[in-house]
């Protein structure tokens, strides 16, 4: 049983990657403290700000990585 929610339980709760037990526990915690809630919201939000950017390498770079390798495949 968990006994203090930390961040990482509502980290794992949102990646749904607690037990069954513990993720009824941080339920019941979202359920009874506004504080932990209000946590969890703005977890939450975060993550769907980060999971929404996406990085992409700069073409340039590309450009090198495909030459170098292309480079390394006719030495061979």
């Amino acid at each position: 049983m968990i006994k203090n929610i930390t961040q990482n339980h509502l980290l794992l709760y949102a990646y749904n990657e607690l037990d069954q037990h513990d993720q009824k526990a941080v339920e019941r915690a979202l359920n009874s403290d506004p504080l932990i809630a209000s946590q969890y919201r703005e977890l939450s939000e975060m993550l769907y700000v980060m999971d929404s950017y996406r990085l992409s390498p700069n073409p340039t770079s590309l450009q090198i990585i495909l030459e170098e390798s292309s480079s390394a495949i006719e030495v061979h």
